[in-house]
């Protein structure tokens, strides 16, 4: 066991509490890749069309120019991408 000055521990403190607020930032922006691969998939049944929910939905229609865009032949989009 060593001894430190009020100093450095108090700047060790700062430290840690400041690395501690960085690793939680960068976890919600990257996940671990161990609790991903152990999260199974949710596949969501899609009730509605999709397209209200796709993020190539433009007021002026599908941004890819898909002529069955917000229609009942648009279920299974290999475009879709959702929004949120």
């Amino acid at each position: 066991m060593h001894e430190i000055s009020a100093e450095c521990y108090e700047e060790l403190r700062i430290l840690r509490s400041k690395f501690a607020l960085i690793r939680n930032a960068v976890l919600e922006v990257v996940p671990d890749p161990v609790a991903v691969a152990a999260t199974p998939s949710v596949v969501k049944e899609i009730s509605e069309i999709p397209c209200c929910d796709c993020v190539h939905l433009t007021p002026n229609g599908c941004s890819f120019d898909i002529p069955e865009a917000q229609t009942e032949e648009a279920r299974g989009c290999n475009l879709f991408k959702e929004l949120f």
